[in-house]
């Protein structure tokens, strides 16, 4: 029994997993999807996440103006340094959201295509993100 499904769509070439068809469980894909079998495809989650992302940065944009702004009206150094950490925060988690869409996407999808260079990148992303 298949695990998953390829598809290719305008020669871009993805596996799906049942997980990418349905929300309920799939017993056999192929009671779904059969080879040659036309569909129409709706993206539906990029333009969300990626509002999500533009929010986390939009809100560090914030935090980088109120920071400028006490700094200008010469704020108590402690409640500045709060500050900082708060936006090194939130840059943070927009990374780790980023950093899981990546793997999710991208880095999935060549390694199934056979394409370890990802890998390569990925690793040497995590080596620069953690210093």
């Amino acid at each position: 029994m298949p695990h998953g499904a390829y598809v290719t769509i305008d020669n871009l070439s993805a596996f799906l997993y049942p997980k990418d068809i349905t929300w309920g469980y799939i017993d056999d894909i192929n009671n779904f999807l059969y080879e040659g079998m036309e569909i129409e495809v709706v993206i539906i989650g990029y333009e969300e996440e990626k509002k999500k992302l533009i929010n986390r940065l939009k809100k560090a944009e914030g935090q980088i103006r109120g920071i400028q702004k006490m700094v200008e009206e010469d704020a108590y150094c402690p409640d500045i340094l709060i500050q900082v950490s708060a936006l090194t925060g939130a840059l943070n988690a927009f990374n780790r959201e980023l950093l899981s869409r990546h793997i999710q996407t991208c880095v999935h999808d060549d390694i199934v295509a056979g394409n370890n260079e990802s890998m390569d990148e990925l690793m040497e992303v995590l080596q620069r993100l953690m210093k």
